[in-house]
Parts: structure tokens; sequence; C-alpha cells
């Protein structure tokens, strides 16, 4: 059901203390919407709903830009249109990201822009899946990688393992005995979680983490910095669905408050996925990566 704004928001905006704007000056709602090329492609089905619920089939998910000191979580209950929302922690950017009805997203999209407290807004585009698989390990005969010997590095690095550094893998999630896995995240649902069992549908991640990372233990693979601790950040589905580019941006937070909680601790992500936005300007993801590098994660 689309929603006709003609001059009000009655029906829109929420009643109560967070109702009302911050700020009341400062920002402007020209060019707030950005790579709006990208709205269909966050565009996904509805979650199943009530037989009484007017609303389309579809949905799309927005990501939000809050002016610096705006409390994410007050904005979001300002609105009675977000579906599901969530807040990032400001590691990396003050927002979130939250669905909203598609039929209704033109009238959503005019109210969002006029709240003064919002720098900007673009599309929650889906990030696919990977689609490369890296192929079973042997457990009984230990691999030197073509890519280890090919840079040199086949030498000097068996027998020096590397202890106290953290790698990230923002991939299809790790899982592999031959890895030395410290801990396991699942963002590819609602929110970021700790993985009940660690899994890799794909094989993908699992194959990125052990070229960099697998332990010098006469099985499997060998990698470049073998024994390093390894955190599986499960961001791609592996079944065909796209996860949100908010989840991927959780993920990239979360890994830049260890950093931050650990400043004296080398902390290295290695992302092996892309997305083509069909532009070189900056969106949300470029932006929490530049945060999180300028926080000293590698």
């Amino acid at each position: 059901m689309a929603l006709s704004m003609m001059g009000c928001t009655d029906g829109l905006v929420s009643s109560g203390p967070d109702a009302t704007p911050s700020t009341t000056s400062g920002s402007t709602t020209d060019g707030k919407v950005r790579h709006t090329h990208l709205f269909d492609r966050a565009t996904r089905p509805s979650p199943p709903a009530g037989a009484a619920s007017k609303s389309s089939a579809n949905e799309v998910g927005l990501i939000i830009g809050l002016r610096k000191g705006i409390d994410p979580y007050k904005f979001f209950r300002r609105y009675k249109f977000f579906r599901r929302y969530k807040f990032f922690r400001r590691y990396v950017m003050n927002g979130g990201a939250g669905t909203v009805d598609a039929a209704a997203l033109d009238s959503i999209l005019n109210v969002i822009q006029d709240d003064p407290d919002v720098q900007w807004i673009e599309p929650d585009v889906g990030v696919g899946s990977a689609d490369a698989n890296t192929g079973a390990f042997s457990a009984n005969d230990q691999r030197v990688p073509w890519g280890l010997q090919r840079i040199g590095a086949a030498q000097a690095a068996l027998g020096e393992g590397v202890s106290d550094v953290d790698l990230y893998v923002l991939d299809s999630g790790v899982d592999h005995q031959d890895l030395n896995l410290a801990s396991c995240h699942d963002a590819t649902g609602d929110s970021l979680v700790v993985c009940d069992t660690p899994s890799d549908p794909s094989g993908h991640g699992t194959g990125v983490a052990s070229i960099a990372a697998a332990q010098d233990n006469n099985a499997g693979s060998v990698g470049i910095a073998h024994g390093v601790r390894v955190h599986a950040m499960k961001v791609l589905t592996g079944d065909g669905t796209n996860t949100p580019l908010s989840s991927v941006i959780e993920a990239v937070e979360h890994v830049t408050a260890h950093k931050l909680a650990n400043p004296s601790t080398p902390v290295v992500v290695n992302i092996s996925f892309g997305l083509n936005i069909g532009t070189a300007a900056y969106n949300a993801l470029d932006e929490a990566i530049q945060a999180s590098i300028e926080a000293g994660v590698v």
C-alpha cells in the first residue's frame, strides 16, 4: 500500500519523546539519497505476515547515516514504517539499517530526507555468496601451496609460526581442523551472533583462511602465516541467497571494536568478495572499512 504524504507525516511518525528530531539546522534534504540505481538490488521478498497485513509482497533495505551525536536507537523508534531495524555501535559509523514496505518507498524516503538528523540514505544491497570451492584437504600429507612457493616464502615460513596476530576472515565461514580457529560469528541472520558450530557450505572461506594461516602440522596445507588466530566471520550464506550489506558492516564493526580494545595486537582482515555497484563513489561499506583502517586494522 503506497502512502500519500500530502504535506504531513500522520501515521508514519511515532508519538513520544523520540518523535522529534534532535537537531533543527545544519542538514539539508538535497542529495541525501545516494546510489539510487541500486534500489532494485535492495528489494527482497517480505517475511511471512498475518493474513490481515496490507503491506506489499516486497520490502526494501535502507542504510542510514546519522549526524554525529544522534542516538540511532531513538532515531529508529521515531518512525513507524521500519519493519525491522538494527543500529551500529559507532565504531565505524553512526547510523543503522532497516527495512520498509517497497510500495511506500518514495513516501518514506521523503520523510527520512526531511529529518535533519539524517546525513545520507542508501540501498542496503545484497551481497552474493562466493562461488569458489578450494576442494578438500588431505588429512595425511601436508602440502606447500604453489602460491607460498611462488612468493619465495616456502622455506622462510616453515617452522616459524606466527602466534600473537588476529586474522578475521569475512567470507562463507571457516571450518577445518588444520586452522587455529579462535572464534566464530555469523552475520547472515538478523544480527551478528556467535556460531553454535563452525560451518562453511561453499568451502571458500576455509580455503582463504588456509592460504593465510593453515598450521604447520604435517597435515593438509600450510599457510603463509601458519598458526595465527583465525576468527571466522560468516557473511556469505553459501546457499544462493544474499546477505544485506549492513550485515557485512556489522562484521567490520565487530573487528574494529576488537582492535580498539586491543590496540597493541595486530588485527588483519581478509575480504575476498566484491560488489559491483556501478560507480567509484563510496558506499556505506567503503566508509566502514575506511574507519576500520583508521582504527589500526590492516
